[in-house]
């Protein structure tokens, strides 16, 4: 476990912890929204780190057979190796040139209709899709093998291994659904006595969401066959379960206009016509539902709300992010308040802007919820934003409380 200790703003306390989770990539190795399976899912992995370069004929030219989760990471190798990158060459990994060279979306055209426009979209989606599912049978992956085997090995449960599972023989159920990393972070959170609260995040399915409420429950009752609980922790965690039923507790977000977006509470399902981006006002809710109406609202209620400690789970709204080709502006509302040092949010996902791909990659769209205006990304990267590099969280188990110690570090140092 990480012997750092979070470091304290200045000399004010520790402020309470706001973290969101992903789903898909982040916590969990599958992709039920996208028909990814976890070896899918290792694929992508593998894809996302090879690296290389366009050539003049569109083809993928691999600058170095290793894997390097992320650029920083090649940059730093190649420092100290032979190889050269052709000047004018920007470095790419191979999933991103699947993505952006051999099926982009198309530029955002008003003139053609909405249905049309997720018609082409979701074609595109799916000739990605096929590329992750045939991966492993081509010839590039075969220098990888090792590698995803590797990754493999370590999702294996806790409880198997000690039980002599092996690679060869294990089960489905043999894996794990919930990355250990994740289950780490909040153990060591537990153990320095943090403030914190968990909101997790996904545009995945329902059934991604269902099976994650299920094992954070069984974590927090201390019934979770890897993670056992003693009296004191199951005391603490009680608190963090997700109660269905319980107020504020769920809720989904709803955008159809660039400049407000619309928080659903008490409820996961989207409303027919909101697939159609009607008008909030043209909807009919329940009495349970509650809608809260503006960026600044909904941070008011996010504040709020995390002052509790109840863990809640927010359904973004995939449609409007994919009508606008993925432009990180229609993305997961991510609403921070630079002045605001009683709390300190962090947002974990693996598919993060940084440097050069804002605004277009990048799925957090980060605002200030008083004026509206978008953050600077490049500022705020490892800050606010942290993107989850699956390679390292599966490879280590202290991921997730690393990268809450250097957010708070790099955060400290802003505020000097």
């Amino acid at each position: 476990m990480s012997q750092q200790h979070t470091p304290q703003f200045l000399s004010s306390p520790l402020p309470r912890l706001i973290l969101h989770f992903d789903v898909n990539k982040t916590i969990i190795i599958s992709d039920e929204a996208a028909g990814k399976t976890m070896d899918d899912i290792i694929n992508q992995i593998i894809m996302s780190s090879i690296w290389g370069y366009v050539s003049d004929s569109k083809d993928f030219v691999v600058i170095e057979w290793k894997l390097f989760s992320n650029v920083k990471a090649l940059l730093e190798h190649l420092t100290s190796s032979e190889h050269q990158i052709p000047k004018g060459k920007k470095i790419i990994n191979y999933y991103d040139y699947i993505e952006k060279v051999l099926y982009p979306y198309p530029e955002h055209d008003a003139s053609v209709p909405l249905e049309e426009r997720k018609r082409i979209n979701g074609k595109i989606k799916e000739e990605r899709t096929r590329m992750v599912k045939n991966f492993s049978q081509c010839k590039m992956a075969e220098d990888f093998l090792d590698d995803i085997s590797r990754l493999k090995t370590n999702l294996i449960r806790k409880s198997s291994k000690q039980n002599g599972i092996t690679l060869e023989t294990a089960t489905p159920s043999d894996y794990v659904n919930i990355v250990p990393a994740f289950f780490e972070a909040l153990l060591e959170l537990f153990k320095r006595k943090r403030d914190f609260q968990l909101i997790i995040r996904t545009f995945g399915s329902l059934k991604d969401i269902t099976s994650v409420i299920k094992e954070i429950n069984t974590f927090c009752k201390g019934e979770h066959i890897d993670y056992p609980l003693n009296g004191e922790e199951r005391e603490f965690f009680k608190n963090k379960q997700i109660h269905m039923e319980q107020d504020h507790a769920v809720g989904y977000i709803y955008r159809n206009d660039p400049g407000t977006c619309h928080l659903i509470e008490n409820s996961l399902e989207f409303k027919p016509e909101m697939l159609q981006f009607a008008s909030i006002e043209q909807m009919i809710f329940s009495d349970n539902e509650r809608v809260v109406s503006g960026f600044e609202n909904i941070y008011k209620n996010i504040i709020q709300v995390s002052k509790t400690g109840q863990t809640r789970l927010i359904r973004d709204f995939y449609y409007w992010w994919n009508v606008n080709n993925e432009k990180t502006s229609a993305g997961k509302i991510f609403l921070v308040d630079e002045k605001d040092n009683s709390c300190f949010q962090i947002f974990f996902d693996d598919n993060v802007a940084s440097n050069s791909d804002f605004p277009i990659k990048g799925i957090l769209d980060l605002r200030n919820p008083h004026t509206g205006n978008s953050l600077d990304q490049e500022l705020y990267l490892n800050v606010h934003t942290v993107q989850s590099y699956a390679f390292d969280f599966i490879t280590n188990c202290n991921y997730y409380i690393e990268k809450i110690d250097q957010a708070e570090s790099l955060k400290m140092n802003q505020l000097i």
